[in-house]
């Protein structure tokens, strides 16, 4: 058939994100609202969040969700009670739609930024722990972790980047707020690829 099977149209403004479980789909949207859509038990929760969304992501556990806002913060949301848990700042996000995640162990948060960097927030203390340079190509928009190893990509302009988190985890135990170069973690394609 080419009819929809179901249309949700609750929010009021462009939808941003969205982000799906086995059984929930998180949509964020330019109404500064999160909707989470339980489709097994038919049931809506929407949280205001303060601000338009970029980017809303369940976490690997389902418990929460995190929410990246064009207004430079990403808040951490408890799914089920809607209060929020933490809140991460110093990236730039005032133009652009950029994404947030987490790594692949759920320990940091991450997102582009609009300064040529990728931010790095310990996910519990909620401090930057890393800065991961990306030179002088502007606003780095996309990042996708891997799903169980310390890897991560992230694309700027025309380029992708592959960066090796787990020498960065090493790195940021040492130092506050390196800014590391993905030629200096990673030179070879990686094996998953």
């Amino acid at each position: 058939s080419h009819e929809p099977i179901q249309t949700l149209e609750e929010p009021k403004d462009s939808i941003t994100s969205l982000d799906v479980s086995d059984h929930e789909i998180l949509v964020g949207s330019a109404d500064k609202h999160i909707r989470n859509y339980d489709i097994r038990m038919g049931s809506l929760v929407t949280d205001f969040v303060g601000d338009t969304v970029s980017c809303a992501k369940f976490t690997r556990d389902g418990q929460c969700s995190l929410v990246s806002c064009v207004a430079s913060t990403i808040k951490l949301f408890d799914k089920t009670s809607g209060e929020l848990l933490q809140e991460f700042s110093g990236h730039i996000n005032k133009d652009y739609r950029l994404e947030c995640c987490l790594d692949h162990s759920d320990k940091y948060v991450l997102s582009g930024s609009e300064n040529s960097q990728v931010y790095v927030w310990d996910l519990v203390e909620g401090g930057c722990v890393a800065k991961l340079d990306h030179g002088s190509v502007g606003v780095v928009h996309s990042l996708e972790p891997h799903p169980n190893k310390g890897q991560l990509l992230t694309a700027a302009r025309g380029t992708v980047q592959v960066w090796e988190t787990e020498e960065l985890g090493e790195e940021m135990e040492e130092e506050k707020e390196p800014t590391l170069s993905s030629s200096s973690v990673y030179d070879s394609k990686p094996h998953w690829m």
